[in-house]
């Protein structure tokens, strides 16, 4: 019996700990496949997913559903998060990384706003005194000027020319082809007074506000009567700090992680004549003055105490239509009386452009004659004060990610994005709407939350009619996805606590340009059901991927190349098929010492049952013969039967316990398995208590049988 015991424990116990240990496999891991791109384009461009591989893939998901689980888009929302700040610029007590941030060998032009902008967006609102004001520029000025620019050879200027000369050309002026083709001019200050400004950005009172004005026509400029010496409000949602981009710039010279100082002018020292010709034989070019013992050119020092913004309404409103002479020289610009866009769906939208500036107008200049509360408090200030509000929503607004399964994003399918503490979402999370999320461990650190702490998340939608949502919707951003800018014709759809599970941490913006996949830190992860409202779809691979079941890749593959779209894809399984063929042949191994096992026991429990408790027929036919009743002759049957099988179980299960690992050593050796067990001895006490519960229900009824009357009884 104890034999018997043992070799259940152990036959049962392994088979069981293999498909444990199977399915352990096929829950931990996903499969996808994820859609590459048509053509080879930039590391920092967004691709998308053509409309006709989305239908082929949801077909494939009805017709193949033993092969492709699921093929839907993560949905996205944008939310207003009052708890968190977005990782949008460096805080002194981290490295010096920038949230989309553009870096060497990774430029673009369109990839300005990304930086010194950074997403989301820089809200802000400072009061200056006006110190200069430039001429008016035409927007057949500005063209020309932004046609100019674009028409360098930058390669040929890098090679011919200093090379950070070509950044200060290229960058640090980047604004001005940023500038629509309205009327501008170039406005001077200092700041005295800050009303709104993003968390974690030094102070710039006293500092010098290099600011652009761009207005519709030229009489709405002249309008402003804008006079030096007069202290005016201004408001803009592309701020940078001229500084901040300084310290990069000194970084990418090789001087390690810089911390400028705040502008001091006790700091500044005049370089030698040695140093300048030192710096200019390194490729540093003419230094004008040191800062903290780092040389700077003009520009850098004029950079070194300015911040900067554009004040247009609505920044990109104005289109025109070219008008050249015979030479193709552009002599005029018309501008147009309506105005399209697309939306997210990409549909096309057209309305007047009296229509749209009256929409989506937001407050530029305006004079200060008083102090900002009483100016926000009066009719004059009312869009001032809804700018305001907006800003504050804007300066917390992250993207967020609804799901249903985190490793299905192409990120965490790659590896470039891990669990940096806490976990993912389970199935009854996502199942039942449970509202949990998973932040990037920079934003939750900065924030001063920890695992089990909850932030309140209102969602909202994007509207494409904004002209900050154009260059979003176009695909052109460094990382995805990108919060949506909140105005008010896009009101809070719903509000809720969530509770935070999960710290993720992996490929963010310094790397974009070289990963595809990337998610800017500012990113929350929830469950898609917990979101009530309509989620937007989006068809980037950066949220989208096909979710096969394990071990299809092969036959996916075939039906990839049936449809037409043979080498579209890309899979990822970690590694899946190889620890699943490794385990294989232990797991038919186990099968088979189950059967065996199993015919061993019965063949044991058998000869037990009839060598012992049938052996006590004598001893029956005695007692009956001496008058015993059914009762008592039952009883000393089983008693005396209970009497071996509870010690023997007993001896068994801990006979197994002992030989369980041993001898599955033995069995994965034999099936060359390399993949541990996922098993706990605690199984091997249930078997045996099982195997007692079934060995004393036999002997019941081998008890019944044995005691049972046979013929009259002797006694009289």
């Amino acid at each position: 019996m104890t034999i018997a015991a043992s070799i259940l424990c152990v036959c049962v116990g392994q088979a069981i700990a293999a498909q444990a240990t199977k399915y352990d496999l096929d829950r931990r891991f996903t499969t996808v496949a994820i859609p590459s791109p048509q053509e080879d384009l930039e590391g920092t461009e967004r691709v998308r997913v053509e409309q006709a591989l989305l239908d082929w893939l949801e077909q494939m998901a009805n017709e193949h559903p033993n092969i492709v689980k699921s093929a839907n888009p993560s949905g996205v929302l944008s939310a207003y998060i009052p708890e968190l700040l977005p990782y949008n610029y460096r805080r002194e007590s981290t490295p010096l990384v920038f949230s989309n941030t553009i870096t060497p060998g990774g430029i673009q032009a369109s990839s300005y706003n990304h930086y010194i902008a950074s997403e989301p967006y820089a809200g802000t609102m400072l009061v200056i005194t006006l110190e200069e004001i430039s001429q008016v520029q035409t927007p057949v000025e500005g063209f020309l000027n932004n046609e100019e620019k674009y028409s360098l050879d930058y390669g040929a200027f890098w090679e011919e020319h200093d090379r950070w000369l070509f950044y200060q050309l290229y960058l640090i002026d980047a604004y001005r082809r940023t500038i629509p083709n309205g009327y501008s001019v170039e406005l001077v200050g200092m700041v005295t007074e800050v009303v709104a400004l993003q968390d974690g950005l030094r102070d710039p009172v006293g500092m010098t506000a290099r600011l652009t004005l761009t207005m519709p026509t030229a009489e709405q400029i002249q309008a402003l009567n804008l006079v030096p010496g007069q202290q005016y409000v201004v408001y803009g949602v592309d701020y940078y700090d001229g500084y901040r981009f300084l310290e990069a710039n000194l970084n990418w010279q090789g001087y390690g992680h810089v911390q400028l100082k705040p502008f001091d002018p006790e700091m500044l020292e005049e370089p030698t004549e040695d140093e300048k010709r030192r710096y200019k034989e390194n490729g540093l070019g003419d230094v004008v003055i040191k800062y903290n013992d780092v040389p700077l050119r003009q520009w850098e020092y004029e950079r070194l105490n300015s911040i900067y913004m554009t004040l247009c309404m609505p920044i990109n409103l104005i289109e025109y239509d070219q008008i050249r002479d015979e030479n193709g020289t552009l002599v005029d610009l018309i501008p147009k009386t309506q105005v399209s866009y697309l939306d997210g769906q990409g549909k096309t939208h057209t309305i007047s452009a009296e229509e749209y500036n009256s929409l989506y107008a937001i407050p530029t200049i305006a004079p200060l004659n008083g102090t900002v509360e009483a100016f926000l408090a009066s009719p004059e200030g009312a869009l001032w004060q809804e700018a305001l509000e907006q800003t504050q929503i804007n300066n917390h607004a992250f993207s967020v990610i609804g799901v249903e399964e985190i490793d299905q994003l192409a990120a965490f399918a790659v590896g470039d994005v891990k669990m940096a503490d806490g976990r993912e979402f389970t199935k009854e999370e996502v199942e039942g709407g449970t509202k949990v999320c998973i932040l990037h461990e920079w934003i939750a650190e900065m924030a001063g939350l920890e695992i089990g702490d909850t932030v309140t998340l209102s969602f909202y939608e994007p509207d494409y009619g904004l002209p900050y949502q154009q260059g979003r919707g176009e695909g052109k951003n460094l990382c995805q996805p990108v919060a949506a800018y909140y105005f008010d014709t896009t009101p809070v759809m719903e509000t809720a606590e969530y509770t935070i599970v999960g710290l993720w941490r992996g490929a963010t913006s310094p790397d974009a340009d070289k990963n595809l996949y990337a998610f800017s830190a500012n990113t929350v992860f929830v469950p898609r059901s917990s979101v009530q409202s309509a989620m937007e779809e989006s068809d980037s691979v950066v949220l989208f991927s096909a979710s096969l079941e394990n071990g299809m890749i092969k036959q996916f593959h075939e039906l990839a190349k049936q449809g037409g779209y043979a080498g579209r894809f890309k899979y990822f399984e970690q590694n899946y098929s190889e620890i699943a063929a490794n385990f294989h042949n232990y797991v038919e191994l186990a099968r088979q010492i189950l059967s065996v096992g199993a015919v061993l026991y019965v063949i044991l429990l058998l000869l037990f049952l009839l060598l012992y408790p049938g052996a006590q027929k004598t001893a029956v036919n005695t007692m009956q013969s001496l008058g015993a009743g059914f009762p008592r002759r039952f009883f000393h049957v089983l008693a005396s039967s209970m009497g071996i099988v509870i010690p023997a179980s007993i001896l068994g299960g801990l006979l197994g316990m002992w030989l369980w690992d041993t001898i599955v050593a033995l069995l994965q050796a034999t099936a060359e398995s390399t993949v541990a067990l996922d098993f706990e001895l605690v199984t091997l006490a249930q078997i045996a208590a099982v195997q007692l519960l079934l060995v004393l229900v036999l002997n019941v009824f081998v008890a019944l049988f044995v005691a049972a009357p046979k013929g009259m009884s002797s006694r009289r």
